[in-house]
């Protein structure tokens, strides 16, 4: 099946020559040649950036990845240096080609949705659909295909509202695709009939192409060959349309192999050779595919000398990067070394399959193991079999003339049965009612502890509100009663502290709030901590020159999976208080240790120490400058942590300070939050 124009790339992609090949290739490649005699030019950094986006492309499509990096890398510090948004958006994008070319699906992930903003600002609806397409493939290559439809949902109505169908086809044949995987058959032939009539009214060769290639396969599975056949003869038009002797390899081989499951072996080798014809015409095209059907006919033919040869040979090319082509020639060598009596080696390659395959292929490739180990012990059974299956027919003989007397039992036993079966159902249904009463019961219980432990919190919000809220706001009042009509910037900086205090109070009540009545949802993203600390510390910063308090921080990328909101507020939560605790011209420390397992934050104060607990906020004292808390910081700070995967624990002396360490995991946690 047929996924699209990037589809039609990774096609092209998995054809790719070695690396060797690759580079004897692009010395005589008269187009990379031209791309980079242009960049020798003496052109703007603008014009250059498109150049050498144009470059790394090129070595990427060849399979020299080192070459595309260093491309993809300078494109990227050129764009940074100017203010062109094109410039960033098609940098981005590269960035992202290269990360999945690698099978890097999270760094490409990234460097698509940076990519998207820029390209918008740009006004590039083209490249802006592409990037947006493939952030949905990549949820797909990740299995979340619930995310992927709803990507490929906003994708179409973009597409809508700018007028721009250059990505339509392939988000149509994506979709199709996805729909098929969730067992959603009228929305995948939907799909194929949006696809097929946006091709039409195009007219586009690719369109078209993809669209009659996706039906071909629908009917083919859906058992009507007459109009598989109309398609796949039209699929083959388009592919003469298009030119390309890859799309060519490609049609030829997918139309052989519709033709093989029909068993019209002669008719597929001939589309076979034709295949072989266009791949001689290109270096770069792989014949790996072509030998693995030629095998298969040859199989079937009972050429198995030949088979074997052929499949050997197309293993060899797709041992490396084509895991599903390479198991699949796998199981054709094993059949063929098994009908050739070469079970040592047709029992090597299965366990060599076993080792490969995915759980749902597992069990069958088990079966065929253990239907060749077991294959002297069958030849050993036949007697025995036979013999079984002559005493099994007299038995019988001898059943069917004891039926008459068994009518007689048979009524009888089902009159008893009848009765066992009423008994049965009376007290069945007595069972369930008392299973029901204990249900009741149960969720009568349940229902009362929730309402006890939401008494609880309601006690507690009140006396935080009375308490906690009261004091901050009346001193606000007192302030603000006192200001003359000109105050003083000292006046105007008490006003802004006790603000400040009542602003944090206020949220952390919140979050609080939020956690006890189960509301909170995690997402976890890939970000730099070091950007989340220094826009806590920029926050902050009022609080610590009122303080002369000195930060001692040196920011260094520190990349995570976390909820950058949730962590936000755990870093400045953990900020707040060491200002609040540390005294007049106190010094704070932040440092970071990173392994490949985790990431360690720690933040050192000078302050006065705590003697408080998380589990008991209520007995938070109050800062060096009579600054009031709750305590919920803390409490909040703990629960964001577990929430993302990490850890928070405080070390604290009275008068020598207080250290808090986090503890960040560098792998995406599992979501711990609610989902309410």
């Amino acid at each position: 099946m047929k996924s699209g124009w990037l589809g039609v790339g990774l096609v092209l992609g998995s054809l790719s020559p070695s690396r060797s090949t690759a580079t004897q290739i692009l010395q005589t490649d008269s187009v990379t040649s031209a791309i980079r005699q242009t960049l020798r030019g003496g052109q703007p950094d603008t014009s250059k950036v498109k150049v050498l986006v144009q470059l790394a492309q090129r070595y990427q499509q060849r399979g020299i990845a080192d070459s595309a990096f260093f491309y993809t890398q300078h494109s990227l510090h050129l764009a940074k240096q100017g203010n062109n948004p094109l410039n960033w958006g098609r940098a981005y994008s590269q960035l992202g080609n290269y990360y999945f070319y690698r099978s890097n699906y999270s760094q490409s992930y990234t460097a698509y949705r940076k990519s998207i903003p820029f390209l918008l600002l740009a006004a590039n609806s083209t490249e802006a659909a592409h990037a947006m397409y493939l952030l949905a493939l990549i949820q797909t290559k990740q299995g979340n295909a619930v995310q992927a439809v709803d990507q490929l949902t906003k994708n179409l109505g973009y597409a809508t509202r700018t007028g721009n169908t250059a990505r339509t086809g392939a988000t149509y044949a994506l979709l199709y695709s996805l729909h098929l995987k969730l067992n959603d058959k009228k929305s995948a032939f939907l799909d194929l009939q949006a696809m097929r009539q946006l091709a039409e009214q195009t007219n586009s060769p690719p369109d078209l192409w993809l669209a009659y290639g996706n039906l071909a396969s629908w009917y083919g599975r859906e058992s009507n060959p007459t109009l598989a056949e109309l398609y796949w003869q039209k699929d083959i038009r388009a592919a003469q349309q298009w030119n390309s002797p890859a799309i060519y390899v490609n049609t030829y081989c997918s139309y052989a192999s519709h033709l093989l499951k029909q068993n019209k072996l002669q008719r597929a080798e001939t589309f076979l050779n034709k295949a072989y014809t266009q791949a001689h015409t290109d270096r770069s095209i792989s014949t790996a595919n072509i030998d693995l059907l030629l095998a298969q006919i040859r199989e079937k033919q009972n050429r198995l000398n030949e088979a074997n040869h052929l499949v050997s040979h197309a293993l060899g090319a797709l041992q490396k990067e084509h895991t599903f082509q390479f198991e699949e020639g796998l199981t054709v060598l094993a059949r063929v070394q098994k009908k050739q009596g070469q079970y040592k080696q047709a029992l090597d390659n299965f366990v060599r399959l076993k080792s490969l395959s995915d759980s749902l292929r597992e069990d069958k490739k088990n079966q065929a193991i253990i239907a060749i180990e077991s294959r002297y012990r069958f030849d050993k059974n036949e007697a025995d079999m036979a013999l079984l299956k002559k005493n099994l027919a007299i038995q019988q003989l001898d059943l069917a003339r004891a039926n008459q007397q068994n009518i007689i039992y048979i009524l009888a036993a089902g009159g008893f049965c009848l009765i066992l079966l009423l008994v049965g159902w009376f007290g069945w249904q007595a069972r369930q009612n008392v299973r029901k009463l204990t249900h009741q019961q149960l969720e009568i219980n349940k229902q009362a502890a929730h309402l006890k432990e939401l008494n609880a919190v309601k006690d507690k919000l009140f006396n935080i509100i009375s308490h906690d809220l009261r004091a901050p706001v009346a001193t606000l009042k007192q302030h603000l009663e006192a200001l003359p009509s000109f105050p003083t910037v000292d006046q105007m900086n008490r006003v802004k502290r006790t603000t400040n205090i009542l602003y944090t109070t206020l949220d952390n009540l919140l979050h609080w709030t939020t956690m006890q009545r189960n509301g909170i949802v995690t997402r976890p993203i890939s970000i730099d901590l070091s950007e989340l600390i220094n826009e806590s510390l920029e926050l902050l910063s009022p609080l610590a020159r009122d303080k002369q308090i000195q930060v001692d921080y040196t920011p260094q990328p520190i990349i995570t999976w976390v909820d950058e909101y949730q962590i936000q507020i755990v870093f400045r939560n953990i900020l707040h208080n060491a200002i609040k605790y540390s005294p007049l011209s106190g010094r704070i420390r932040i440092d970071c240790q990173s392994s490949p397992e985790q990431t360690i934050v720690t933040i050192q104060d000078s302050g006065k120490g705590m003697q408080a607990r998380l589990d008991q906020p209520d007995s938070i004292e109050n800062g060096t400058s009579g600054e009031r808390g709750t305590g919920l910081g803390l409490v909040v700070s703990r629960e964001f942590m577990k929430y993302n995967g990490g850890h928070l624990s405080i070390h604290s002396e009275i008068t020598k300070g207080t250290l808090v360490t986090l503890t960040f995991l560098i792998h995406e946690p599992a979501i711990k939050g609610s989902t309410k």
